[in-house]
C-alpha cells in the first residue's frame, strides 16, 4: 500500500512539475523526442524517473545516524 501512495505522490509531482513549465533538460533540444512538444503523459513519465533517481542518489548519499 506504501509504494502505490509513493508512486501516486511522485505521479502528481511530476504532473505538476510539466504543467508548470519545467523539464528535466536544461534546452528542449536534448529532449529524446524531437518534433512537436511531447504529449504531457511522455514528459511526466520522464519526469518521474528522474524525480525516482534523484531521490535514490539523495538518500545514498544521506548517512543516517
Amino acid at each position: 500500500m506504501k509504494k502505490k501512495v509513493a508512486k501516486r505522490a511522485v505521479h502528481i509531482a511530476a504532473v505538476v512539475m510539466r504543467r508548470a513549465g519545467l523539464c528535466v533538460y536544461q534546452d528542449e533540444a536534448e529532449c529524446h523526442i524531437v518534433g512537436e512538444p511531447p504529449e504531457e503523459e511522455i514528459c511526466a513519465y520522464c519526469l518521474e524517473k528522474w524525480l525516482l533517481k534523484t531521490a535514490k542518489k539523495e538518500l545514498q548519499n544521506t548517512q543516517f545516524e
